[in-house]
């Protein structure tokens, strides 16, 4: 309490929170992107969600070859 109001203080006691700091960073990063380049998260996530349903190469060559994990019977 400080002249009849209570004051709230956030002491760290001198420990690191690296992990907070990548996140504030990366978040800052993100508000300038979209501010400086009129980056559309909305379009960025459904390209990623399109990357991911990609087949793998491995797949793709399976499918090539006829069989299943590289090998025809």
């Amino acid at each position: 309490w400080e002249k009849g109001k209570m004051r709230l203080l956030w002491d760290n006691k001198k420990r690191r929170n690296e992990a907070l700091d990548c996140l504030v960073y990366a978040y800052a990063a993100l508000r300038v992107s979209v501010q400086r380049w009129q980056l559309d998260l909305a379009v960025l996530a459904k390209s990623r969600e399109e990357e991911t349903t990609r087949p793998t190469l491995k797949e793709l060559a399976a499918k090539l070859s006829g069989g299943v994990n590289g090998y025809s019977r």
